[in-house]
């Protein structure tokens, strides 16, 4: 039996190689109606963005609930981290 441990977040942030430099440049991506499912925001976490943006002047706040339980999903499913703003 297989017994997965938490990911910690030193090895998150520690570089896969020895000469690697990460990037200093951010994305930002706006999750909205066409950007919100797991899969979706998964693929942009993978495409390099790190910082999801909320537009809090349109729907309302279980809309945006939703949109952010499916970008903790999608976090915790690619294990990478992302700013909220």
């Amino acid at each position: 039996m297989l017994i997965e441990e938490p990911v910690r977040l030193a090895s998150v942030l520690a570089p896969s190689k020895e000469k690697y430099f990460p990037s200093l440049t951010k994305i930002v991506g706006t999750l909205g109606p066409k950007s919100r499912s797991v899969e979706t925001i998964e693929a942009c976490l993978v495409a390099g963005m790190s910082v999801a943006r909320f537009d809090f002047s349109c729907l309302n706040a279980e809309y945006h609930q939703e949109t952010l339980e499916n970008l903790r999903s999608a976090v915790n499913n690619v294990k990478k981290l992302c700013a909220v703003s």
